[in-house]
């Protein structure tokens, strides 16, 4: 290896291990061979910042979305690491979000942006967003994953009254539950919908929703934010399939 460049070449055949570390922004690998240790300086950095994607097929059929660090480790999301889901289903261009949520589960086509916010603090600062140092790393993709599961016809809706969802799929609310969201009140329902606007038949599923009720839909009070999710099992012969 010259002094002239900061790369390197070596044989696989002689290599049985192959490590890699990073100490005070110098980089070091440590290669081992058959009857020696050999450490070699490159010009190679690790992005502390980074995160990467990890695609998983589920049973179900969707397929897993989890966030992992520069070490491959899952991003626990807290206030000192952040995580934002922007989530296209096909055809949408308003997206759900989801918060601080890792990992997460979508169908194939749904088109993603992941952000991860990581706060660091200077020594003796208190440990506020204001004055904190923020590495910010954005990631866009749509899934392409072919994973086949008993979920692959679930195509169902999740819609409060009078909402985008509702507007745009012309869902057919009962009136008793048709509380606008629109509407000056913070009472309301979300329901669960087929893809032809019926309220789904909970005698054919068991429903479980994110605050532990059951059924089509749930009753909510206060603010209306992404925060209610829910399980759908199709109920057959034999027990229950799918998600």
């Amino acid at each position: 290896m010259g002094t002239d460049y900061s790369e390197f070449m070596m044989s696989a055949s002689n290599v049985s291990r192959f490590l890699y570390m990073d100490m005070n922004a110098l980089d070091l690998m440590w290669v081992k061979g058959p009857s020696h240790d050999t450490f070699i300086w490159s010009s190679f950095k690790t992005d502390s910042c980074n995160i990467t994607i990890l695609k998983e097929c589920m049973p179900s059929g969707m397929i897993k979305l989890t966030a992992v660090d520069y070490l491959n480790q899952v991003i626990q999301a807290n206030y000192k690491h952040e995580i934002l889901w922007n989530i296209f289903q096909k055809g949408e261009t308003k997206p759900t979000q989801l918060f601080n949520k890792n990992p997460i589960e979508v169908k194939n086509g749904t088109r993603y942006e992941c952000t991860s916010k990581k706060y660091s603090w200077k020594p003796n600062l208190p440990k506020t967003k204001v004055l904190a140092d923020v590495c910010k790393h954005i990631i866009q993709d749509t899934v392409t994953s072919e994973c086949h599961g008993p979920c692959d016809d679930f195509n169902l809706i999740l819609s409060s009254c009078e909402d985008d969802y509702d507007k745009a799929n012309a869902l057919q609310f009962p009136d008793p539950i048709c509380v606008s969201i629109c509407g000056p009140t913070c009472d309301y329902y979300i329901a669960l919908f087929a893809k032809n606007g019926q309220l789904i038949d909970p005698k054919e599923y068991d429903i479980t929703w994110s605050n532990h009720q059951k059924g089509a839909f749930v009753h909510l009070m206060g603010s209306y934010y992404n925060h209610i999710s829910c399980v759908v099992k199709r109920v057959i012969a034999h027990g229950m399939e799918g998600i």
